[in-house]
């Protein structure tokens, strides 16, 4: 799915993990199931996922990758790669190049609805994570009427969609305000300091680098319930890996929510400071805010199972928005193609 719906806007600078030129010198591979033989004493098998950037919707990944130990009791070995782009994830997954893609379910949709054989197995990010900001003279979300909104791509991003649905959930049509497409992060930013946007939609560490520069919150999606419980991104795999790698693909798993585990336990917090800052890039500032963040509000579950409820309602705000060209599955067989639950099952027996 070319940027549609794109989860991961706001991307951190390249680290210590595997580039995106991983791709092109063909060094990316599944293997064979971790459980062939003892793990412990037998190489680690390793597990490509494929992300387009750095950001807080990526912790357990980064900090994953920074802490190999607690994947190795499982026998995986986790090679994050960051493609090119949003575009690059899927056609990574169809290809083979990558075993999972960290995706959304509308591009698992539209993948599906081209023959593309991949289904989700985890659902990562469960509740919405836009901030609503604003220049000092706005002070509620009405004060948005007649104002322009700086977004990644109108119409595509879930920046747009985030405010078309919050806003409309308090009254607000979008015929009452104009968006103006700014295409990164930095684009917001510029378009706020020109004065052509008024506001923007972002998350941390988005959030804390525009409070530096004097904007402040006006909105908080993730206080509606629309916005909670919802699956706006998971881990997407090709069916026919996960058919000759389902041992491995649970092991992966086990791993990946140990990890979520390790992370949430207060006593690591100054180490996964250090694996965002050392891994990611970021600043002390914008490790802190995206900790205290994604921590605070629990974005990440260590029993993640995808349930159709929870895509359900991802889909609802998908309508809300009138996201146009999207081939929204309403039957509920058509929906259980998109995700496949028991790996995740499987993983936290």
């Amino acid at each position: 799915m070319a940027g549609r719906m794109a989860r991961l806007r706001w991307s951190g600078r390249v680290g210590a993990c595997v580039t995106a030129s991983a791709l092109a010198a063909g060094l990316l591979g599944g293997g064979a199931s971790a459980s062939a033989a003892s793990k412990g004493s037998a190489p680690l098998q390793s597990v490509t996922v494929g992300i387009n950037g750095y950001n807080g919707l990526q912790i357990p990944l980064i900090i994953a990758a920074s802490e190999p130990k607690i994947m190795s009791k499982y026998g995986a070995k986790l090679d994050v790669i960051l493609t090119s782009g949003e575009a690059a994830v899927m056609p990574g997954v169809a290809s083979g190049s990558l075993d999972f893609g960290s995706e959304t379910p509308e591009a698992t949709i539209e993948a599906r609805g081209k023959g593309v054989p991949v289904q989700m197995v985890t659902r990562t990010v469960q509740v919405d994570p836009e901030t609503l900001l604003a220049t000092k003279t706005i002070k509620t979300p009405k004060g948005l009427i007649g104002k322009t909104i700086g977004v990644g791509t109108k119409g595509v991003t879930l920046d747009w969609q985030t405010v078309v649905v919050y806003l409309g959930k308090l009254g607000i049509k979008p015929t009452q305000y104009n968006f103006l497409s700014t295409g990164t992060p930095a684009g917001d930013v510029a378009a706020l300091a020109a004065g052509t946007a008024q506001a923007t939609s972002t998350f941390q560490p988005g959030v804390g680098e525009l409070v530096a520069k004097g904007y402040h919150v006006i909105g908080t999606p993730a206080s509606l319930a629309a916005f909670r419980n919802i699956f706006s991104e998971g881990l997407v795999a090709d069916t026919s890996w996960l058919s000759t790698h389902k041992t491995l693909a649970v092991d992966f798993l086990k791993g990946y929510t140990s990890v979520i585990k390790w992370m949430y336990q207060p006593a690591h917090k100054r180490q996964v400071l250090s694996d965002l800052a050392a891994t990611a890039g970021f600043t002390a500032t914008e490790s802190l805010n995206v900790y205290n963040y994604f921590m605070k509000t629990k974005q990440f579950s260590p029993t993640e199972i995808p349930t159709l409820s929870a895509l359900k309602r991802q889909l609802k705000n998908d309508k809300s928005a009138t996201e146009p060209g999207l081939p929204t599955p309403t039957a509920t067989g058509a929906l259980k193609k998109i995700i496949d639950p028991a790996f995740a099952k499987a993983a936290n027996k």
